[in-house]
């Protein structure tokens, strides 16, 4: 992510404009919890995206090819050969509407002008910079006229879809998959930034049901914020900074029926010391039954919450 926090808000401003002056056919797709905001675009934008870019012809005709997209201080960067038919669209004809898509998962869509990049652009040396770094070489050593470009978008809109198992890495599904949800349930999740396992758990228990992510990292919790943002404001996720040793729920709060956790040292093993403790602040924040799951088996195992904790051992202690 390179944009500066004045990249965010004017990138914020594009998206807003751009929706609002959308065909009410757009608008009805890409809603609610389907609407990306500027932080969470440039989040699933790491790295290199195959764009499908549209140039016109002299004729007016579209014509649609695939290059490799760098999105950079929010814009599209690509390059391509100067003999290729792009290139010629450009330099005649500089609008152009590109596309990202990720299944039924991720679309970006921009429409702008194709800006060609040059050594006095001030963005030159970063975005060489950048793709050398992606690459390994620098892109203007791959032919004898490789062209550098810019897309100054004049509309940009992104879409994400609700989240579904597909969407998860193997481990995350795995562990989803084996835990017992249902309608309804009150689920805590220990360790749970930046919220991907949480909107599929989300999805999972329904609107009468609840997901509480707690985390120790301020910094994990705001990203956890930003990509479940339609979730909390649904009222199905909500967060909370605490270490689960120390946890306390916030006044009110109900109390849950299954906890589970994902590479949680105090729980899977690693700081035994503070095990016992975790344990009693989870007992304080479930009801009677609650089961607690740690990815310490293949790919889970359940930690019975109403056994007494085993007991420290002595320091020296065989």
């Amino acid at each position: 992510m390179y944009e500066s926090p004045e990249e965010i808000q004017a990138l914020q401003r594009l998206l807003d404009d751009s929706h609002r002056r959308g065909t009410a056919h757009l608008r009805a797709i890409i809603s609610g919890d389907h609407v990306l905001d500027a932080t969470q675009l440039v989040g699933t934008l790491d790295g290199m995206k195959v764009l499908a870019l549209s140039t016109v012809t002299a004729k007016g005709e579209p014509r649609v090819s695939a290059v490799d997209g760098h999105f950079l201080h929010g814009r599209w960067t690509f390059g391509t050969d100067g003999r290729a038919a792009k290139a010629r669209h450009i330099a005649a004809r500089p609008a152009v509407s590109a596309a990202h898509l990720d299944g039924e998962r991720l679309g970006v869509f921009c429409h702008g002008t194709a800006v060609r990049l040059t050594p006095e652009d001030p963005a030159w040396q970063a975005t060489l910079a950048h793709w050398t770094g992606h690459y390994g070489s620098d892109p203007t050593t791959w032919g004898d006229d490789i062209r550098m470009y810019r897309i100054e978008p004049s509309f940009m809109v992104g879409y994400r879809g609700a989240a579904r198992m597909n969407d998860l890495s193997p481990r995350l599904r795995a562990v989803i998959e084996a835990l017992p949800l249902r309608s309804g349930l009150r689920v805590l999740e220990i360790g749970g930034a930046p919220g991907t396992a949480a909107r599929a758990v989300a999805a999972a228990v329904g609107d009468t049901g609840h997901v509480l992510v707690v985390d120790r990292s301020a910094t994990g919790i705001a990203r956890t914020e930003r990509n479940c943002r339609a979730e909390i404001e649904r009222g199905v996720i909500s967060v909370l900074v605490d270490r689960v040793e120390d946890l306390q729920l916030p006044p009110g709060t109900a109390p849950f029926d299954l906890v589970f956790a994902c590479r949680v040292g105090v729980l899977d093993g690693r700081h035994p010391r503070e095990h016992p403790s975790a344990i009693a602040r989870l007992r304080a924040a479930t009801v009677p039954g609650a089961r607690l799951f740690v990815d310490t088996g293949s790919p889970l195992d359940e930690i019975d919450l109403h056994e007494p904790p085993l007991p420290r051992a002595a320091p020296g202690g065989r």
